[in-house]
């Protein structure tokens, strides 16, 4: 079985972006573990790097120390957007497949922003935003979803109709 590390996007004394009454940090936080939840339910190994602390100049070094088979990283976007991204480090690896695979499962629910591989991906190189430390500091192959924008009403509609089906 697969040994993952989870993370979930800001927190500590980072809320990440903070609209519609919620905050990034705490929407990810809920997200993440439902999905780790899901993933040790079927035997893979799984590490949440909120439990190691909030900050990546921490918790990087120690997914360094302990690589896994795939980091992924649950984030939500704001600006005045709308839909589902992802951003992955490295080509040809396991990431990108699960990135790939993960945005089509997204497209049905939400429409996917821009592309470099196909289906809403984008190498982290591409991302206007900076290399993404949290996903290009990490050893192990790693991608990054951005799951709706919660600064948009639809967006956040989305995301609680559709949390289990995320």
């Amino acid at each position: 079985m697969a040994k993952i590390w989870l993370n979930a996007g800001h927190g500590g004394n980072d809320p990440g972006a903070c609209a519609n009454g919620r905050s990034e940090a705490k929407q990810v936080e809920k997200l993440t573990r439902a999905v780790g939840s899901l993933l040790s339910g079927v035997w893979h190994t799984v590490w949440y790097t909120r439990d190691v602390s909030p900050y990546m100049e921490t918790y990087v070094p120690r997914e360094n120390s302990q690589p896994a088979d795939i980091f992924a990283s649950f984030h939500q976007n704001s600006g005045g957007g709308r839909g589902y991204e992802s951003f992955v480090s490295g080509v040809n690896n396991c990431a990108l497949s699960c990135a790939k695979a993960l945005a089509g499962d997204m497209a049905k629910i939400w429409p996917l922003r821009g592309s470099t591989y196909g289906a809403g991906v984008k190498n982290h190189t591409d991302a206007a935003v900076g290399s993404l430390y949290v996903i290009s500091g990490t050893v192990s192959p790693a991608f990054l979803g951005e799951f709706g924008f919660i600064d948009s009403a639809a967006d956040v509609q989305i995301f609680d109709d559709n949390f289990d089906y995320i």
